[in-house]
């Protein structure tokens, strides 16, 4: 009886286990009249994908046609949750396979055809798929928002875009996956592809990517497939494992220079043929210079010639080419078991005299690397350790030193001389030893005035001994004070109550402010301004407008939003830019403007592609003149990014009443807001004129406008970072 019993539990357990472990099978076709979900069987995605959401294991069979997994016919803008990304499906099972049937992967398409502000707002995604294994073959993965989707199949099928502007339009996101795999199966957008990014591994065969930049994923092996690249950086990053193509061909459109990675990583390259109308195409790794990933590569050809990628810098590439490095790259990642390498590496630190160590870009190699840096300056090392075969790098950032503050062996004093203040000071010893370099005065000079109700506004700074003269300025007002923070160029700053100076000016007339005013920005106090009233100094905070309320951001008001120094990409030398979104600048004269107001203005947008913002989600640079602060009335260009374009600006003026804006002009799309670009306003005798330029791109639009006040304003919507804007000069004329 006891036997029998626990026979009989086995079974039991059996069975259960059975259930739970065993694979659904699951079939969409298209061409079916009605389904069958008793049977498993449907004839539309949605449903077929909510079936497999109540399974762990799942195999979708999927017969020829085209699925498309949101209405693209449906006007309403997506949203994705709590300000998520936006998805057209969710597919939660632990192990998924997809099947393509009785065609090929061309006949059988699951589709979408949103973007970034174009159907939805946020990075659209067809799929979010949340489960340890997903692998597919023979199918299409297309978002069809910035691609023609062409049927041949069937025709009448066929979509046209929903736009060629491109913007991010995504095919699928993976959550908690382990491994990817992907066997004859086509992948077509543009900009960030996406395809099944988010795993651990992944493995794609025989397969077809069509895509600009930020597109590829970064934790994948390449096998026998083939690319078409419309832009010069298919992958954002790939330091997560690296990336591998192995015997695959890829069709490139980009001119010039073809880059593999836009934030580095690395990238290994076997067998790989290039082709592109230019023999000339130079390929490298990244535009970074310094080299933080080795790169490996062999047997790759442009045009049918061998071509050596990155050839300006030959440390940055290994060569790949013996059987032991195929194995290594080739054999491992197939089975997902990637190498590891550069574990013998020990970084120690020692004293080092100025100069021993000439600074290059060029690493040397090592395997115990040994300094301590005694500059002021932060020293950047790269060193190499190479161990069977396989190279690493490190980066070693070692932080400048700086001593103590020095103090004032003679405190600072004003002096007047005709017209203008000057302050003297003598700093007591530098503590840092001999440098030819660190041993110079860097004290921060920072000129204020008092207001009527004694508080104080900065009115002129100097920003880390940039600039010559800020211990001079003209006679302001008889309140005016300087603030000098003791500093060398290799020492903290210092601060007391005796490093300010003050002088008797009660006497002396105030400055006259001239009708031209000119500033190269390199003086401008970086403070954020808790009031906009005061007159004759910069201003500057941050200020969510409200035809932004669409979109999910916050003016943040911890620190000033525009600092002056160097940025990235098209913004060339050194200016004032946005650190904070929703940064504003704003200038008011003190006296009355005349009837004629102009303004020249001449600024680098981080963008180099004329598309000026990171993307058309309410981003823009206004800029007005004539403008009354007090109640946000007035008029001013704007220069935004929209849907229509993603090389170009679109130009308008808007008019200001009480923070609501309307456009009261024409629109007009030029590629002119690039590095150099250079606007030119005039409002007078009731009209304002704004003229856009840069080499001989130009763009000019007129309207009505009165002159409302007497402030330059300028605000700025644009995300920050590597879609920043710099400022370089203005001229103003009141």
């Amino acid at each position: 009886m006891r036997k029998r019993t626990f026979v009989m539990l086995i079974c039991m357990v059996m069975t259960i286990y059975g259930r739970l472990t065993a694979q659904t099978r699951i079939v969409l076709d298209g061409s079916l009249e009605q389904s069958e979900p008793s049977k498993g069987i449907y004839n539309e995605a949605g449903a077929a994908f909510e079936a497999i959401n109540h399974t762990s294991d799942a195999v979708l069979e999927v017969w020829p046609g085209v699925y498309w997994l949101d209405d693209p016919d449906d006007p309403e803008v997506r949203l994705g949750k709590n300000g998520d990304v936006p998805y057209g499906a969710t597919l939660r099972c632990e192990r998924l396979r997809i099947l393509g049937k009785g065609g090929a992967p061309s006949d059988i398409v699951f589709a979408v055809n949103r973007g970034q502000t174009q159907g939805a707002i946020g990075n659209y995604t067809m799929i979010h798929f949340i489960g340890k294994e997903v692998s597919a073959e023979n199918v299409t993965f297309g978002n069809f928002c910035n691609v023609d989707l062409n049927y041949p199949k069937d025709p009448a099928k066929s979509r046209k875009a929903r736009s060629k502007a491109i913007v991010q339009a995504q095919i699928a996101i993976c959550q908690g996956t382990e491994t990817v795999r992907m066997q004859n199966c086509r992948f077509i957008s543009r900009l960030n592809l996406c395809p099944f990014v988010g795993a651990s591994r992944a493995y794609f065969n025989d397969c077809h990517f069509e895509c600009t930049d930020d597109a590829l994923n970064g934790s994948a092996f390449y096998e026998h497939c083939t690319f078409t690249f419309f832009s010069s950086k298919p992958f954002y990053s790939t330091a997560a494992t690296g990336a591998v193509f192995h015997d695959c061909d890829i069709t490139t459109h980009v001119r010039g220079t073809q880059y593999l990675t836009k934030a580095g990583g690395t990238v290994t390259m076997v067998n790989t043929r290039w082709h592109s109308d230019s023999d000339s195409l130079q390929i490298e790794w990244s535009k970074d210079d310094e080299p933080y990933y080795t790169c490996y590569a062999s047997d790759v050809t442009l045009n049918g010639k061998p071509v050596q990628i990155d050839k300006g810098r030959p440390w940055r590439t290994v060569d790949c080419s013996d059987p032991w490095h195929r194995y290594l790259f080739v054999e491992p990642a197939r089975t997902f078991a990637y190498p590891a390498v550069g574990r013998d590496l020990v970084i120690q630190t020692r004293e080092c005299a100025w100069g021993e160590h000439p600074h290059s870009s060029q690493p040397r190699y090592e395997r115990t690397y040994h300094k301590e840096n005694s500059s002021y300056k932060t020293v950047h090392d790269t060193i190499m350790v190479e161990r069977d075969g396989m190279r690493a790098i490190a980066c070693v950032h070692i932080d400048g030193r700086h001593y103590p503050a020095p103090s004032f062996t003679k405190r600072p004093k004003l002096k007047k001389k005709k017209d203008r203040l000057r302050v003297s000071y003598k700093l007591g010893e530098d503590l840092a030893p001999t440098d030819p370099e660190g041993n110079q005065d860097h004290s921060l000079i920072t000129w204020y005035k008092v207001r009527d109700d004694g508080t104080t506004v900065a009115i002129r700074q100097g920003h880390a001994g940039e600039v010559q003269g800020i211990e001079e300025m003209e006679v302001y007002g008889p309140d005016a004070f300087v603030s000098v923070v003791p500093k060398y160029r290799d020492s903290q700053p210092g601060w007391d109550d005796e490093s300010r100076a003050y002088l008797d000016v009660s006497h002396y007339s105030p400055r006259v402010e001239e009708r031209i005013v000119e500033s190269s920005f390199n003086d401008v106090p970086l403070i954020y301004a808790e009031r906009l009233t005061d007159t004759g100094v910069w201003l500057m905070d941050t200020h969510k407008p409200a035809d932004t309320s669409a979109y999910s951001w916050k003016a943040e008001k911890a620190h000033a939003p525009w600092t002056y120094g160097t940025s990235v990409d098209g913004a060339k030398g050194k200016g004032l830019f946005t650190v904070s979104r929703g940064a504003r600048l704003i200038y008011t004269p003190a006296f009355e403007p005349g009837n004629r107001l102009e303004l020249d203005l001449w600024a680098d947008p981080c963008k180099t592609g004329g598309q000026g913002f990171g993307s058309a989600t309410g981003q823009y640079f206004d800029v007005g003149i004539g403008f009354d602060l007090t109640t946000l009335s007035g008029y001013a260009v704007r220069i935004e990014r929209t849907p229509a374009h993603d090389n170009a600006v679109e130009f308008s003026i808007v008019k200001y009443d009480h923070g609501q804006t309307t456009v009261v002009s024409e629109r007009k799309a030029s590629r002119c807001f690039r590095t150099g670009f250079h606007l030119h306003l005039t409002l007078a005798d009731g009209k304002l004129t704004a003229t856009g330029e840069r080499e001989g791109d130009r763009v000019e639009i007129e309207t009505d406008a009165d002159i409302c006040g007497k402030s330059i304003y300028m605000q700025h919507t644009g995300t920050c970072g590597a879609s920043a804007l710099m400022l370089h000069k203005v001229k103003m004329f009141f």
